[in-house]
């Protein structure tokens, strides 16, 4: 599963993510910093990966872009604070990975809070 994490997402999620299997690339490492959304959404659309990001703006721009192919899965993460570890948000984020997988390929959009563990399935579909 290929995997962008947005500039709101810490980089050091890459190598967590990348020794569970997936292949992680975070967007410091191939665009420009201060790039609109529209052009972070506009690549991992174009190039198949799963974007994960805290901003909420991509909700709006999958709307925009709901008849576009190839179909974009986005994973909103939210709560990633509240004194919880690096280690445990990673440790929870591989495993919602690993339990989305099959709706993640198929375009869905996810929601989920890495502090209670629930998740949501989005209603825009990409």
């Amino acid at each position: 599963m290929r995997i962008l994490l947005d500039m709101n997402v810490s980089w050091r999620f890459v190598a967590v993510l990348n020794q569970a299997g997936f292949e992680a690339t975070h967007w410091r490492d191939i665009g420009d910093p201060a790039a609109p959304d529209h052009e972070v959404f506009g690549y991992a659309r174009e190039n198949r990966m799963i974007l994960i990001t805290h901003d909420m703006d991509f909700g709006y721009i999958q709307r925009i872009n709901q008849n576009l192919q190839p179909k974009l899965s986005v994973l909103l993460l939210r709560n990633t604070g509240g004194g919880i570890s690096p280690d445990l948000h990673a440790i929870k984020l591989i495993a919602k990975l690993q339990e989305l997988s099959s709706g993640l390929i198929l375009g869905e959009s996810y929601s989920i809070d890495l502090a209670k563990s629930k998740t949501r399935l989005k209603l825009v579909q990409i």
